[in-house]
């Protein structure tokens, strides 16, 4: 049943506020709706700084901080996010919570189901229960996804393979499971030499004339950028003019650094942080690397493909649903530095001369935003 105008007041929860593939998300949807007329609030942890919030400004939406709400397993924090989210509930009276993230899609459902809340949506980016996790961690995270289950209304899966893991795990009814691919909108791309010059002022060791392997990827384990750096110190013995550029920031930095120190490397691979729109750089890639060992469907995915430039990645997640292989589009193994490797420099010989289009169409924001809707308004 549709929910009448004056009613369509919507809560959008995610666990942290620090700029990544569900912060987009959510800041696409709420933006998008509050720029319908609906009445949308945005509340996350983490940083009360933190990108997602900066980027909420001017949009329409009303954006809240949840003190208590913190990534790691935390027993009292946990029981007082779930606090702090019921009375934000009730203060708001949302017709609708859409939980994103492992963390939030728990102790939100929890809260949400105490305070009445009419419908409870979540959105699986990238199913936790993937991740390399110890036994006994894997089994706590699968009882509160089962539980959780129990209490939400619709289960949004960004990609198939995610749906079926979805259903595998009986972390709800297949029946109120659905998958909605995320989608981009157009990009206004920098020209190769545009987004060379650009990024080699911004960071002097890049030398504009050498080859770039680059990947656009926040700095967590399961994006699996210690694979990407063991190739690179391969790759960079027999060809030194390789250049290896990561766009992006998180824990791992330190990890990171540490390999590239002691593997001598420094010349030739940079950790550049945070970019904000860092997409826009793309063509300054001769490749593009994303060697994750677990997704959902990423943007940056998408917006390489869009950029027409070569593209190396895991056969993970919704990867391999947007991503046909050919000469330019290569597909291999999580853990397989070799692989990585190998296929790095064959896609570059490949494709020195001849540039593919992508060979299935790139998922839109308008798509993603319709089927959103409806799954809000039946």
């Amino acid at each position: 049943m549709e929910i009448p105008a004056r009613m369509k007041k919507i809560l959008f929860l995610v666990t942290q506020s620090v700029w990544g593939g569900a912060q987009r998300y959510v800041f696409d949807l709420a933006s998008h709706f509050a720029s319908r007329g609906w009445d949308v609030t945005v509340a996350a942890g983490e940083d009360p700084e933190g990108e997602l919030f900066a980027r909420l400004q001017d949009t329409g939406v009303h954006a809240v901080y949840l003190s208590r709400l913190k990534r790691p397993l935390s027993p009292l924090n946990d029981v007082a996010a779930i606090a702090e989210i019921y009375q934000l509930c009730r203060s708001i009276r949302p017709q609708i919570v859409h939980l994103n993230s492992s963390k939030s899609g728990f102790l939100g459902a929890l809260a949400a189901r105490f305070a009445r809340v009419p419908k409870i949506i979540y959105t699986v980016h990238g199913l936790v229960l993937k991740e390399p996790l110890a036994p006994i961690i894997k089994l706590i995270y699968w009882l509160a996804e089962w539980f959780a289950g129990k209490l939400r209304d619709v289960t949004i899966c960004v990609s198939e393979d995610d749906h079926r893991a979805a259903i595998r795990a009986h972390i709800a009814k297949p029946q109120n499971i659905v998958t909605i691919p995320i989608g981009i909108k157009e990009i206004s791309f920098l020209t190769r030499d545009e987004a060379r010059l650009h990024l080699s002022k911004k960071f002097p060791p890049l030398n504009a004339a050498a080859t770039w392997i680059g990947t656009i990827a926040g700095l967590y384990a399961t994006k699996g950028l210690d694979t990407l750096l063991e190739s690179a110190k391969t790759i960079i013995q027999k060809n030194p003019e390789f250049h290896f550029l990561i766009i992006g920031e998180g824990p791992e930095r330190n990890k990171l650094e540490q390999f590239i120190a002691a593997n001598h490397l420094q010349k030739n691979c940079h950790l550049l942080g945070h970019i904000p729109d860092a997409a826009v750089y793309l063509k300054a890639f001769d490749c593009f690397a994303l060697p994750s060992l677990k997704e959902g469907l990423p943007y940056t995915i998408l917006e390489a493909l869009a950029a027409h430039i070569p593209i190396v990645a895991t056969r993970v997640g919704g990867i391999p649903e947007v991503m046909e292989e050919n000469a330019m589009y290569r597909l291999i193994d999580p853990k397989d530095s070799f692989a990585l490797t190998e296929v790095i420099l064959s896609v570059l010989s490949a494709t020195s001369t001849v540039r593919e289009s992508p060979p299935k169409p790139i998922p839109t924001l308008q798509t993603m935003i319709a089927a959103t809707e409806r799954v809000y308004l039946n």
